[in-house]
């Protein structure tokens, strides 16, 4: 493992150069902006990096290696990393052996299970087996596991790293014997790419490597941090442009993530597209139901529940007021994406669209008045949510239907257009004809009744009187026996709803050898017969 003193400087140094951010360790996956991952069993302190809680750090690999340092960081540098090694053509145990056995992060110390390394070449030279770290790194320790046969064959080796496979240093030397399945640790502070394990003395020729860990860090420059950022190489800068990542903001974000520092998910683009790693636009738009330019909002179905239902209010004889209630999944902030169908129908028959209603934020009820309808028919109302993008709309569930019936109409009123009346001196025999104009609209569907309503207008006690002509089709009606006085006349209307009219009232005076037609009044009387 790494030195207390190396591991001491390593704390020191970073904490030094720590802010208040998350910058050592993760205490949960959300927190990705977070350089340093935690590795501790029982959580990190984000500030110091410590294990919380009496916490250690995570087995990590290969397998029964144990992270360390300043919140678990130092690791194993090599693992799964690309490696090379020497090969003899005749023998050819290096191809079945390969070099990448040794970085795979299992220490089965058996060659025949197929987890060891087997550098070879020829008699007289020197076995050696490379690894490729990618980057720059700052090597502390390596650690290599034998294997549990042929154990000598890793009785003395170098260590050496640099810049280059053909261009190495050696950090570091190893003379003795080393058991069976047994390990073997080196000191090596060094810096490089490549680190390169050689073996020396005699049989070199052959060796086997069950597994290699190289502990260090990433040796991180802060040339491309942007100005007025701090930065050292250890937690690197302090902050990145945008579509640039931690630590040293030289690598642009990874797939799905842009922005400052990479801390932004993309969205949905479309194809599975990359989105701009800065801005995180969609050059290529979004996946359906997702909303541009960012592809983060979706638009959900909507949809009724089943016992959802418009309510029917304000029924008149030609239109109906609706309302029903917002319908369920509209994403909030998006309710211009939504919009809901009316469709109507006659009582049993097919449904028509004959209504669109937007969606409204804030509103729970949406409401919409039909007209235009026939009078005293029976109708059936359904509610539809639809989502929208673009041409594409796509349908939720429906409200249940509801039936109403719109009401029967006023019958025309009446119309008089003459009263006469003969009276002889001293009789009681006077008499009224009343002629009015023609009915055409009943209202309904027919007339059933038509006649006079007549009173004297000198007593108030005097109730009216009704006299029925015998066919609804008749323009006047004659009232006989009548007594001379001053008469109110009107004549009334009723369809088979029992809906009546009235016309205007007429006062016809039969008190003296003259006729009168007074337009009394012009009201017209709705009522039940």
């Amino acid at each position: 493992m790494l030195s207390c003193r190396v591991a001491h400087i390593i704390s020191a140094y970073v904490i030094n150069f720590l802010g208040k951010y998350c910058r050592f360790a993760s205490t949960s996956s959300s927190q990705d902006r977070c350089i340093f991952p935690c590795r501790c069993t029982k959580g990190c302190d984000t500030t110091t990096g410590d294990c919380l809680h009496g916490g250690r750090c995570e087995d990590g690999h290969p397998s029964g290696y144990r992270w360390s340092g300043v919140a678990c960081r130092t690791g194993n540098v090599v693992y799964h990393k690309t490696a090379s090694q020497t090969s003899d053509p005749v023998t050819r145990w290096s191809e079945w052996f390969p070099a990448d056995r040794a970085v795979d992060g299992n220490t089965d110390p058996s060659m025949g299970n197929g987890h060891c390394a087997h550098p070879e070449t020829k008699w007289g030279q020197h076995a050696w087996w490379t690894v490729d770290l990618e980057e720059t790194f700052h090597i502390y320790q390596v650690i290599i596991y034998n294997r549990d046969s042929d154990a000598d064959r890793l009785d003395a080796f170098t260590i050496s790293v640099g810049d280059s496979p053909d261009k190495t240093t050696e950090c570091a030397e190893h003379v003795g014997s080393v058991g069976p399945g047994a390990t073997v640790n080196v000191s090596c502070s060094a810096v490089g790419r490549y680190l390169k394990f050689r073996r020396e003395g005699d049989n070199s020729y052959v060796t086997g490597l069950c597994e290699v860990v190289a502990i260090g860090r990433r040796l991180i420059s802060c040339q491309h941090c942007p100005v007025g950022t701090s930065c050292n190489d250890v937690i690197g800068c302090d902050a990145c442009a945008r579509g640039k990542q931690q630590p040293d903001c030289v690598k642009v974000c990874d797939d799905n993530s842009y922005g400052v520092n990479c801390r932004e998910e993309c969205g949905h683009c479309k194809d599975n597209e990359q989105c701009d790693k800065e801005s995180g636009i969609c050059a290529s738009g979004c996946e359906m139901w997702y909303t541009p330019d960012l592809c983060k909002s979706f638009i959900q179905l909507p949809y009724f529940k089943t016992i959802d239902k418009p309510r029917v209010e304000d029924v008149t004889s030609s239109s109906v007021a609706l309302s029903w209630p917002k319908a369920t999944d509209v994403t909030p902030g998006l309710e211009s994406r939504y919009y809901y169908v009316v469709w109507l129908g006659l009582r049993g028959g097919t449904f028509d669209n004959v209504s669109r209603q937007q969606d409204a934020a804030g509103l729970n009820t949406l409401k919409s008045r039909l007209t235009g309808l026939s009078f005293n028919t029976n109708y059936s109302v359904k509610i539809e949510p639809v989502r929208q993008q673009k041409q594409l709309h796509q349908s939720g569930r429906n409200t249940q239907v509801v039936d109403f019936k719109t009401s029967c109409t006023i019958p025309e009123s009446p119309t008089i257009k003459n009263v006469a009346r003969t009276t002889q001196n001293g009789s009681v025999d006077a008499s009224i004809v009343v002629t009015w104009k023609k009915l055409t609209n009943s209202g309904c569907d027919e007339l059933v009744g038509i006649g006079i309503l007549y009173k004297r207008q000198t007593s108030s006690n005097d109730q009216w009187s009704y006299k029925a002509a015998q066919q609804v089709t008749s323009t006047h009606l004659a009232i006989t026996e009548l007594a001379p006085d001053v008469y109110e006349v009107k004549v009334t209307a009723t369809n088979n709803e029992d809906i009546t009219s009235t016309s205007s009232t007429v006062v016809a005076d039969l008190r003296t050898g003259m006729s009168s037609l007074l337009l009394h009044k012009h009201t017209i009387m709705l009522y039940r017969m």
